[in-house]
């Protein structure tokens, strides 16, 4: 068949050549970046397995120079820190090439004005550069992205930051929780990496429990809700109690209310992380029928951590 253009060229050539085992195909692959659409090229040769990206890391150095694949590739790399412990140690020896894109981009970027694409560019860079020894020297201009208009770079930013010992003020922290929608992705990274007395400090299980909900929400593509909370219901299991907070929400989509939840366990002081289980669509409210769809719910919040494995 006739190839109807270059676009379609290209798809060829880029499922082709990332299956030769070939140092001048990688070479041809990385090169042809510059002439197609973000769409069209993608590192996913390097996803495949990290013996590739091992073999290729002087290149790929080379490759963060270009600022137009400095994002892909870092992507690349954030990629395999999460899959392989022993990366990060191979990273180490090129943290200055890090700091200094990092220092760059702080020094050209304008964080008002910040959108998507250059959000997600310094993202991936703190992101790897915290995990290769961040940049203490630069704690004051990093302080700065807490008001970034991107929410990943503002998690990046208060990990960093933690990393030094640079505390965070408490009017900053309460105004990165105004975005409920969103900040979810704070406080899972904050328990992820050992901050959970920070959290404990400023947000309590009730708010938890609001934001897992509105994550949920925000992740169906329901962006403008009205929620409300209905009863904090307990149970127990196994000895341990677990509270059940109920909520109505309305949504731009309809203005029946309908019932949300979500379960905590154990009941404890400490904040958990432990999502035991969370449903936004259980079933219109209404008053006459509330007090028998909650025993329903407390039912399926138990049956469902009965079977939950550990």
């Amino acid at each position: 068949d006739t190839i109807a253009s270059d676009l379609d060229l290209n798809r060829v050539i880029f499922d082709v050549l990332p299956q030769m085992e070939d140092s001048l195909a990688t070479q041809q692959y990385l090169n042809l970046f510059d002439s197609v659409d973000f769409e069209v090229y993608r590192l996913g040769y390097f996803y495949d397995t990290i013996t590739r990206v091992h073999s290729n890391l002087e290149l790929l150095f080379d490759g963060l120079k270009n600022p137009y694949l400095r994002g892909p590739i870092v992507d690349v790399f954030s990629f395999y820190l999460t899959k392989d412990s022993t990366f990060v140690e191979q990273l180490k020896p090129q943290h200055s090439i890090f700091k200094d894109i990092y220092k760059q981009m702080l020094d050209t970027i304008s964080i008002s004005s910040m959108g998507y694409e250059s959000g997600s560019e310094i993202y991936g860079v703190l992101n790897v550069l915290t995990q290769l020894g961040g940049a203490p020297d630069l704690v004051d201009q990093t302080y700065k992205l807490l008001n970034a208009n991107h929410y990943s770079t503002r998690v990046a930013a208060v990990l960093e930051l933690l990393k030094h010992g640079v505390t965070i003020k408490k009017k900053d922290f309460k105004k990165l929780l105004e975005n409920k929608e969103e900040s979810y992705e704070l406080l899972y990274s904050l328990n992820k990496n050992g901050y959970q007395n920070l959290l404990s400090a400023n947000v309590d299980q009730k708010q938890v429990a609001e934001i897992f909900l509105r994550s949920e929400l925000y992740y169906e593509d329901y962006y403008e809700v009205d929620l409300k909370l209905l009863e904090i219901a307990t149970t127990e299991l196994n000895g341990e109690r677990v509270r059940v907070y109920i909520y109505a929400y309305t949504s731009e989509y309809d203005d029946t209310p309908y019932l949300a939840y979500t379960a905590a366990q154990p009941d404890s002081k400490e904040i958990n992380f432990e999502e035991g289980y969370t449903s936004t669509w259980a079933g219109e409210f209404t008053s006459s029928t509330y007090e028998k769809r909650k025993k329903e719910i407390i039912e399926e919040v138990v049956g469902y951590l009965t079977k939950k494995p550990d």
